[in-house]
C-alpha cells in the first residue's frame, strides 16, 4: 500500500458525513468509535434503521474492513489491523485505508428511498425473494410452467422471450395473468436491452399490468447521467407503474473490474462494485448482479460488496443445492433461477439446451428449491 493512502485525506470542501470524511482508522477501538459515529449520523439524516450503519456491517462482511493481522515479517498477531506492524516496522500490504475511504464515499452519495418500493410490494421479512425465470415459447406452455412456479409456493416469475425477432411475449404475458391474475409477473424484453428509454413505453402498452421490468443492463456507469435521466423521464411518462430491476455487473455486459468475478476479489475489485452499486441504486427499485455466466454459480464476494450499498440486491445464478444456497440466503433480497431449475431434455440427456429443456421448469426441482430455502431462512 502506497504511503500516500495511508495518510488522512485533507479536506477542500464541507463533506455530507463530517464526522468521518478523511478519517483513517488504525486499530480495533479507533474502528468502534467510527461506528459509533456513523450510527449518530444515520439516526440523524436517516431514522434509527438508517442506511449508512448497514453500509459499515456490508463493507466488514465484504472484507474491505479487517482484523486482526498477523505480520508475515515478525508473525506478530497484531490486535488491531495497522498500517504498520505493533512489533516491527513491516507494512500491512492489506491495511484498509482505501476501504474506509470507500465507506466514506459510499455513505455520503447513497440514496435515502432505495428499496422502499421494493419493500412496499415484497416485505424484508419475506426475502429472499423467489422469482423463477420461464423463457416462453408458446402461451401453453408459458402458463403450464407459471403454474408450476406458483404451485411449489414461489413469490413471483419472470417471463422472457430469448428469440429477439418474435413478437410472442405479449400473448405469453397475457395467457400468463388470465390465468394468474393477482399473481406478480414480471417481463425481461430482451430486443429492448439495448433501447432502455423504449423499454417502459413497450411494456405499458403490450404487457400493461406486468409487476416488473428486468432488463439485464442498467447502463450505470455506461451513458453517463444524461441517459439515465432519460431513462428515468421515459418510465415516468409511460405511465407504467411496476417495479424495475437492471442488471449491474451482469454477465455478459460490461465489467466494472476486470476480477468483478473472482471468488476472492482483490480490494480495488470491491470498491469498484461498492461504487457502481451506489450508483445504481439511485436509478432502480433492485439492483440485479449475476455470475460470469449461464450456468455459473455467482461469486459471494462480488454479492457482498455490493450488498454493503446496496440492499435490496437480487441474484441470477445460485444453484439448487443446498450448500449452494446457505450462504446466498444471507447475502442477497431476491433470487433468480432458470438453468439449476430446468428440466433434463430426455432426447438429448442436456439441460437448458434445447426447448425441451429451456422452455420447461421441473416441478420437483422447483418444490425442493423453495423448501431448502425456507428451511435456511428459519436457521
Amino acid at each position: 500500500m502506497a504511503e500516500e493512502q495511508q495518510q488522512p485525506v485533507a479536506m477542500t470542501e464541507q463533506p455530507a458525513v463530517p464526522v468521518t470524511m478523511g478519517r483513517v482508522v488504525r486499530s480495533q477501538t479507533e474502528m468502534h468509535q467510527f461506528a459509533a459515529d456513523i450510527d449518530e449520523h444515520a439516526k440523524s439524516t436517516q431514522g434509527e434503521d438508517g442506511s449508512a450503519r448497514s453500509v459499515l456491517n456490508g463493507a466488514v462482511q465484504a472484507g474491505l474492513l479487517q482484523f486482526p493481522w498477523t505480520c508475515e515479517k515478525c508473525s506478530t498477531e497484531n490486535a488491531s489491523y495497522p498500517s504498520i506492524c505493533d512489533s516491527c516496522d513491516a507494512q500491512n500490504p492489506n491495511y484498509y485505508g482505501p476501504g474506509i475511504l470507500a465507506v466514506e464515499r459510499a455513505i455520503q452519495r447513497l440514496p435515502q428511498d432505495y428499496g422502499k418500493q421494493f419493500h412496499s410490494v415484497f416485505p424484508r421479512k419475506q426475502c429472499p425473494i423467489l422469482l423463477p425465470v420461464v423463457h416462453v415459447y408458446s402461451a401453453e406452455q408459458t402458463v403450464r410452467n407459471v403454474e408450476k412456479v406458483f404451485s411449489s409456493g414461489c413469490d413471483g416469475v419472470w417471463l422472457i422471450d430469448h428469440n429477439r425477432g418474435s413478437n410472442i411475449l405479449p400473448d405469453c404475458f397475457k395467457a400468463a395473468r388470465d390465468a394468474f391474475p393477482d399473481k406478480w409477473i414480471g417481463v425481461n424484453v430482451l430486443k429492448l436491452m439495448m433501447n432502455p428509454t423504449g423499454l417502459f413505453q413497450w411494456v405499458a402498452e403490450n404487457c400493461p399490468t406486468a409487476n416488473g421490468i428486468w432488463s439485464d443492463n442498467s447502463f450505470v456507469g455506461e451513458g453517463g447521467e444524461g441517459l439515465q435521466a432519460r431513462i428515468k423521464a421515459a418510465r415516468k411518462s409511460s405511465g407504467w407503474e411496476g417495479l424495475y430491476f437492471a442488471g449491474v455487473a451482469f454477465k455478459y455486459q460490461q465489467k466494472v473490474h476486470a476480477e468483478q468475478d473472482a471468488d476472492a476479489l482483490p480490494n480495488e475489485a470491491k470498491i469498484a462494485l461498492m461504487d457502481v452499486g451506489v450508483e445504481a441504486s439511485k436509478h432502480m427499485d433492485c439492483v440485479i448482479t449475476s455470475s460470469s455466466g449461464t450456468g455459473v454459480q455467482a461469486s459471494h464476494a462480488k454479492l457482498r460488496a455490493m450488498g454493503a450499498v446496496a440492499r435490496p440486491i437480487a441474484v441470477s445464478g445460485v444453484g439448487n443445492k443446498p450448500e449452494e444456497l446457505e450462504q446466498f440466503v444471507r447475502e442477497a433480497d431476491v433470487f433468480l433461477a432458470a438453468t439449476a431449475l430446468s428440466c433434463e431434455c430426455q432426447e438429448h440427456k442436456v439441460i437448458d439446451k434445447c426447448e425441451s429443456s429451456f422452455g420447461e421448469l421441473d416441478k420437483e426441482k422447483l418444490t425442493d428449491w423453495v423448501k431448502t430455502i425456507h428451511e435456511l431462512k428459519l436457521e
